[in-house]
Parts: C-alpha cells; sequence; structure tokens
C-alpha cells in the first residue's frame, strides 16, 4: 500500500504552485510545504530518529503542525500531537506514558540546505501516530496507529466529499483528536487549500459564519451541534460539503441540511484509523442515524455476547486500518482486539441494527 508521503509528494507535482495552507495570513504552496517538511525531516533523521520513534508535536493548530507532521513522516518517524494549551495533568500523564524520544516545538532548519531524498523510507506497518483518547471512561489511552490504513481511508473519504483542486477547506477540528487528520489528509491529498484561523473563530457562532463565508469555504467538518446554532441559509454560498460525526443528530435536523449540502456522516472509533464508513445523508429516508457501508478493505461483523451473527448486537471492526493497539496496554489490547475466526478484530462496545 502506498504512504501518506509518497501520495502526497504526487499531489505536490501535480499542483506545485497550489496554495495547500493559508494560515492566518501565510500562504504556503504545495512546494513549499513539501520542501520545509523535507527539509525538517532531514535534519529529523541526521539526529537519528527514524521509524517506531515517537515524536511529540508540541504545536497548536497551525501550518508548522502540518509541517512538524510531514516531517515526521518524510524521516520514517510517528509523531504524537501534544498542543500545549491541554490542560497540565493530561500532559504531564501523556509525557509519562508516551516517553518520545524528541519534544519538538519548533520548525527547523527552513534556511538550511538540506537535499531532498527521491523515497520515503517507510514500510506499511511502521508506526504512523499515537492520539490518545479523550479518558472520559477512563485513564487516556494512547492509540498506535500505523500507515497501512491511512490513504485507504483519506481516498475513499476525498471521493464521497467531492473534493478537488478547487476545494477550499475551513479546519475546524481540534488536533487532538484523529478526526483532524481527515481534515489535513483530505484537503493535502486532493490538491485543495486547507484553511487554518485562530480557536476563537471556531469557538464565537457569529465569528465562525463570517470567517468561512470571508474565505469562500466550500468544505467543513463540523460537530453536528452547530447545525442546531445555524440554519442551512445561513451558510455562505460556497459552501458545497459539511460533513459530521462523533455524535448523533436528530433525524429532522439532519434531513433539513441534507436538501442543501452534500451531508456526510462519518463513523470509526481512533483504534480503527480516522474512519471505517460514511454514508450520505438524504432528505427523505434518514430517519435514524446510519452508520453506511464499511470503506473498502474494512469488514464489519455484528455478533452476539456468543459470538454468533446477529442482525442486532456489537459492532467488531477488521481490516487495513485497525490499529496496533493501545501503548504499554497488553492486558485491554488483549480484550479489544481480539482474534475471531483467524480474523483480527476489534471489539468497538457499539450496539448496532443492519440498515435494509
Amino acid at each position: 500500500m502506498i504512504t501518506f508521503w509518497q501520495k502526497f509528494t504526487e499531489i505536490s507535482s501535480k499542483y506545485p504552485n497550489n496554495t495547500a495552507i493559508k494560515d492566518r495570513g501565510l500562504i504556503y504552496s504545495y512546494q513549499e510545504l513539501e520542501d520545509r517538511a523535507a527539509r525538517l525531516g532531514e535534519y529529523l533523521k541526521e539526529k537519528d530518529i527514524g521509524a517506531e520513534d515517537i515524536i511529540a508535536l508540541s504545536f497548536e493548530k497551525s501550518a508548522d503542525y502540518i509541517i512538524a507532521l510531514l516531517g515526521c513522516w518524510y524521516a520514517g518517524a510517528a509523531f504524537a500531537p501534544l498542543p500545549p494549551s491541554l490542560p497540565k495533568d493530561r500532559l504531564e500523564y501523556i509525557l509519562a506514558d508516551m516517553k518520545p524520544k524528541l519534544i519538538l516545538d519548533n520548525i527547523y532548519p527552513n534556511e538550511q540546505n538540506f537535499k531532498s531524498i527521491s523515497a520515503c523510507n517507510v514500510l506499511e506497518d511502521n508506526l504512523a501516530y499515537v492520539i490518545y483518547t479523550s479518558g472520559s471512561t477512563g485513564t487516556p489511552k494512547g492509540v498506535m496507529v500505523e500507515h497501512r490504513g491511512i490513504v485507504n481511508c483519506i481516498e475513499q473519504q476525498i471521493k464521497a466529499f467531492e473534493m478537488t483542486s478547487d476545494t477550499i477547506s475551513f479546519f475546524h477540528l481540534s488536533i487532538s483528536f484523529d478526526a483532524s487528520i481527515s481534515d489535513i489528509g483530505c484537503a493535502l491529498l486532493s490538491g485543495a487549500c486547507l484553511v487554518i484561523e485562530d480557536d476563537n473563530v471556531t469557538k464565537d457562532p457569529k465569528l465562525f459564519l463570517k470567517t468561512i463565508t470571508d474565505h469562500r469555504a466550500t468544505y467543513i467538518d463540523m460537530p453536528p451541534s452547530l447545525m442546531k446554532v445555524f440554519e442551512p441559509e445561513d451558510m455562505p454560498a460556497s459552501l458545497k460539503t459539511i460533513v459530521i460525526g462523533g455524535e448523533a443528530s436528530d433525524p429532522k435536523t439532519i434531513r433539513k441540511w441534507a436538501a442543501k449540502f452534500n451531508l456526510v456522516n462519518v463513523y470509526g472509533p481512533t483504534e480503527s484509523t480516522i474512519c471505517t464508513s460514511l454514508n450520505r445523508c438524504e432528505p427523505k429516508k434518514w430517519q435514524r442515524p446510519i452508520i453506511g457501508k464499511p470503506l473498502n478493505n474494512v469488514g464489519y461483523q455484528i455478533l452476539s455476547e456468543e459470538m454468533k451473527d446477529v442482525n442486532e448486537g456489537e459492532l467488531y471492526i477488521g481490516g487495513c486500518q485497525l490499529a496496533r493497539g493501545y501503548l504499554n496496554r497488553p492486558e485491554l489490547n488483549a480484550e479489544k482486539f481480539i482474534n475471531f475466526n483467524n480474523t483480527r478484530l476489534y471489539k468497538t462496545g457499539d450496539r448496532v441494527k443492519k440498515h435494509e
């Protein structure tokens, strides 16, 4: 399977002068983004950073964060988002648990003359990132995700989200959650422009609306709760696709928004690489939450407590996007990542019913 860096360089070669990122007045073309990430990657390799090393990225949401992320992948290392704005106790816990090889908090050396290499020597089973769960159901857990499933997910999302090199994507989500990798990946692997603004923009509904209107955004991934704050008619005329996930919204609200936009509901635990299924919401058919059919190379099984196939029961996920497991949690790995009929599955804990 192709890695993200390999696919990104293909897109960069195709659209070198397209704007890849707009970050509060700073503009980076695809070629500039690739060059900066490659220089950082070469720097990391000179520091003996490589496969299976974890680099904590001490950045807030920014172009620098994305450069750092790509630089880690260029070097073959894995990254873990660790924005300084996280609560102190969470930061301290994650650092103690993860024990990163390096904490990166600055993009350097941008002016040094490193030569790019022709290929990124990353294998599909190498670690790509570690993202910690919220800890709402207990202690935060570091989910270890490999490269093998990232492009599989992103390319199918790009198609469903109808993203092209003309797309203007507004980066709404927090980098602390893996769904943000979808925003970054879908933009950079389609030749689109990713727009970044201060967090206060996303928290103030009026400012949020003005900002996406001023940027002529065509794509937004946002919490379903925002659909109750606005009416579809409030959105800018440029907007075409809205992606929702992570929480259920009432069917009436979904139908109202789906009548105006390409409204796509996504589903997928962090333990299965961003998203494992998606479903375009149809205004006349959406009567209850539907997670849709699994993506290509992803498998769903609905099993009873006796591990029998049923029409209604617990959802188990298999396929190329399954995470390696939880960092430093062997007992939990044995409980949640099981072998069933010679197939590795993730036990989601989510109860689902087959949709006819």
